[in-house]
C-alpha cells in the first residue's frame, strides 16, 4: 500500500469517527469518497481495492448512523426544506413509474432511478448533519478542498492525458471527461472566491486558498470546456451582481486578481478559438458545437413524441433513443444536456418535480440575500450572510449552465447545489414558521 493510500484510510477514519461527535465531519468523510474515491485513483488501485471498492457505500451508512445518533437534537426542516425535499422524493417516485412503464434501456435506467432516490436520501442526511453556520463553512471548505485535490492530482502529480487537445481520463463518479470535470470544478472556483475575501479566513488559509484556486483554474484550462468557462464568466458576474458595498468591494478585487491570472495562464490560443465558436454563426460554428444543437433537436422531437418519458438517460443511449439521431450518428451518444436528458428520461413531468425543487431553494436562498444587501456596509453578520449567499447562489448558476453542455442536471453535485441553497437560508434567516434554534448561530 502506497503512502498516500495510507494517508487517506487514516483520514478517512478519523474524520469518520469526529463524525460520531459532530455529524459534519461524516459529511467531509463522505466527500473524499467522491473526489478521491481510491478506485480512480493510482494510489488505490492495488492494496485499497484488495479492501473494498465500497468506500462510498461506507461513508453514507456513518453519515446516516451520525445523524440518528444525533436525532433528538436535530434541526426541524424549514417549510422551503419540506417543501424542497418533497418534490425531489415525488420525483423519485415519477423516475421509478416512468422506469417500470416506459424504459427503453432498462438497464441503464435502473441505474439512473437507483441513484436519484439514493441521493434525495443523502441530500436529507446532509441537511441535517449542518448544525450551524460553522458547520455550513467547513462544507463549503471540504468541497473546495476535494476541488482542489484534483487539481493537486493533475498539476502536479501529471494525472489524466492530453487527447485532441484537451484533459481526459479524470474520472469523478457523474464526471468521467473534460467536460463533466470541469463543469464540476466551476464551483471550487466560487468557494475559493468566498474564502478568500471572507473576514473569517486568516492569511495562511487565504495564501492555501491561491494556490489550490489556480490548479483549478489550471485544470480548466486543460480541459478546454465551453460550458466551464460560460460556467464561470455568468458566476463571476453574478458574484459581482449579487453583493453590495463592502462585500462587492472585496469580490470586485478578487475577480480582478483572477482575471490577470487566468490572462497570464491561457497562453494556448486554442482555448480562445473554441471559446468563441460557442456564439459563431452556422457557417463558423466547429462541427462538435453544430453536432451538439442537433441532438437537441433531435432530443425535443422525442420529448414530443414521448411526453411521458423513455427511462434514464434514454436520449440517446437507447434503441429508441438512437432512431432519433440515426442520420447524425447512428450509435449510442449522450443528448449533452441536463435539461433534455431529465425531460425525455423522466417525461415532462418528471422536470417540472426537478425544476421545482431546485427552485423553490434559490429562491428562498435569494430572498434571505436581499435582505442581507440592505445592510451592505453594516454588521460582520451582514457581509458574511451576503458572501455566503451569493457563493451558494453562484455555484447553483454555475452548474445550470454547465448542464446546458452536459447531461448533469440530475448528478450528485445538483444535490449538493440544492442542500446548500436549504441551509443558507436555515442558518442566517430561519422560516416564519419554522421554530428558533441557537444552534443555528454562528
Amino acid at each position: 500500500m502506497s503512502l498516500t493510500a495510507i494517508i487517506w484510510l487514516g483520514l478517512f477514519l478519523t474524520l469518520t469517527a469526529k463524525g460520531f461527535s459532530r455529524p459534519i465531519w461524516s459529511v467531509c468523510a463522505y466527500l473524499m469518497t467522491y473526489f478521491a474515491a481510491p478506485q480512480f485513483w493510482w494510489w488505490g488501485r492495488s492494496g485499497m481495492l484488495s479492501m473494498t471498492t465500497s468506500w462510498n457505500l461506507y461513508a453514507a451508512c456513518a453519515l446516516a448512523l451520525t445523524v440518528a445518533m444525533h436525532w433528538p437534537t436535530r434541526q426541524k426542516l424549514t417549510s422551503t426544506a419540506r417543501r424542497t425535499y418533497f418534490l425531489l422524493v415525488l420525483f423519485s417516485i415519477n423516475a421509478g413509474l416512468v422506469h417500470f412503464l416506459f424504459a427503453s434501456n432498462p438497464l441503464l435506467s435502473y441505474t439512473q432511478f437507483d441513484l436519484a432516490w439514493k441521493q434525495s436520501l443523502l441530500a436529507v442526511l446532509t441537511y441535517f448533519a449542518v448544525q450551524s453556520k460553522e458547520d455550513l463553512r467547513i462544507f463549503l471548505i471540504a468541497l473546495f478542498c476535494g476541488c482542489v485535490y484534483v487539481g493537486f492530482e493533475v498539476v502536479v502529480r501529471d494525472a489524466g492525458s492530453i487527447e485532441r487537445g484537451r484533459l481526459e481520463g479524470i474520472h469523478l463518479p457523474g464526471a468521467s471527461d473534460s467536460n463533466g470535470v470541469s463543469g464540476l470544478l466551476t464551483m471550487g472556483l466560487m468557494i475559493g472566491a468566498y474564502l478568500f475575501v471572507s473576514g473569517k479566513s486568516t492569511w495562511p488559509i487565504k495564501t492555501i486558498t491561491v494556490l489550490g484556486s489556480v490548479w483549478i483554474v489550471e485544470v480548466l484550462l486543460r480541459c478546454n470546456s465551453r460550458g466551464a468557462f460560460l460556467a464561470a464568466i455568468a458566476s463571476t458576474g453574478w458574484l459581482i451582481w449579487g453583493t453590495r458595498g463592502a462585500a462587492r468591494k472585496r469580490i470586485l478585487t478578487v475577480c480582478a486578481l483572477g482575471v490577470f491570472g487566468i490572462l497570464m495562464m491561457a497562453q494556448d490560443s486554442k482555448i480562445f478559438e473554441r471559446f468563441s465558436t460557442t456564439f459563431a454563426g452556422e457557417e463558423e460554428r466547429d462541427a462538435s458545437a453544430d453536432e451538439r444543437l442537433q441532438f437537441w433537436k433531435a432530443a425535443l422531437r422525442m420529448l414530443a413524441d414521448h411526453p411521458l418519458g423513455s427511462g434514464g438517460e434514454a436520449a440517446f443511449a437507447s434503441d429508441l433513443g438512437v432512431k432519433y439521431i440515426a442520420d447524425i450518428r447512428n450509435e449510442y451518444r449522450a443528448v449533452h444536456n441536463g435539461y433534455l436528458d431529465i425531460a425525455t428520461g423522466w417525461g415532462a413531468q418528471g422536470f417540472l418535480l426537478f425544476a421545482m425543487a431546485i427552485g423553490s431553494a434559490a429562491w428562498n436562498a435569494y430572498k434571505v440575500l436581499a435582505e442581507s444587501r440592505r445592510d451592505p456596509n453594516g454588521s460582520p453578520e451582514a457581509l458574511d450572510s451576503t458572501l455566503v449567499g451569493a457563493t451558494v447562489l453562484g455555484i447553483l448558476i454555475s452548474q445550470l449552465i454547465v448542464a446546458m453542455f452536459i447531461s448533469s442536471l440530475d448528478n450528485e453535485w445538483f444535490y449538493w447545489c440544492t442542500t446548500l441553497l436549504l441551509l443558507y437560508a436555515a442558518c442566517y434567516q430561519l422560516d416564519t414558521d419554522s421554530p428558533t434554534s441557537d444552534s443555528w448561530d454562528a
